[in-house]
């Protein structure tokens, strides 16, 4: 069984301020001609340099394949032009494709600013299989680089890739463009048009919304 994952985590750890809460909520949807590819929705928490509780929901839209996770992390490198964020996921499958598949996921995002308009993050995992019916899978989320050309608006270029159990890595480039209208006030939203193996294609809609609680956090 081929897997296609597509988890990960937003723009949201750049943000060096210890003494605040975050609160962000991530939605995703892939889409191929008129049929998604995929839908995603994620909640968690930025508490100064630890991100607790991470909760979300993915399906595969026409396959019989759903995943639940939850995780926690910590940014293990802050500085101002690079962070290094940590996470550990526990994955539970649903679904007749599934077989009950668990897994333990290990979550790195890698954030950077070469300057005040040109930055990016790659972000990478493993699944690593807790029982007998998961499978080796190996995820480059994202690796890319954005140049902002107006104060609400970047565009840029990545490139993602996946490998499932032994089987050949499926390379995945991409361009982006992200709007941030209103300073942000009612969320982004990011558009991908991304290369699939065997010639074909999918966009991807991104939407992020983050409330920042200046009280909370420790």
């Amino acid at each position: 069984m081929k897997i296609m994952i597509v988890v990960g985590i937003p723009l949201v750890l750049l943000d060096t301020a210890s003494a605040q809460t975050k609160t962000v909520v991530d939605a995703r949807m892939g889409v191929q001609g008129d049929k998604a590819t995929y839908h995603l929705v994620e909640a968690f928490q930025v508490r100064g340099r630890w991100i607790v509780p991470d909760i979300g929901y993915i399906d595969f839209a026409d396959s019989d394949y759903r995943e639940w996770f939850i995780g926690a992390g910590y940014r293990t490198l802050v500085t101002d032009r690079v962070i290094i964020a940590n996470e550990v996921y526990f994955v539970e499958s649903a679904g007749p494709d599934s077989r009950g598949a668990r897994y333990l996921q290990l979550w790195t995002g890698v954030f950077y600013d070469f300057t005040s308009k040109l930055g990016g993050e790659a972000v990478f995992f493993p699944y690593i299989p807790l029982n007998d019916s998961g499978r080796k899978q190996w995820v480059i989320e994202r690796a890319k680089l954005e140049y902002t050309i107006i104060s609400w608006m970047k565009s840029g270029a990545g490139y993602g890739a996946y490998r499932f159990d032994d089987k050949k890595w499926e390379h995945k480039p991409f361009v982006t463009v992200t709007v941030t209208p209103f300073s942000g006030k009612f969320g982004s939203l990011e558009l991908w048009y991304q290369k699939l193996p065997e010639g074909k294609s999918q966009a991807q809609l991104r939407y992020k919304l983050v409330h920042i609680n200046k009280k909370g956090g420790k």
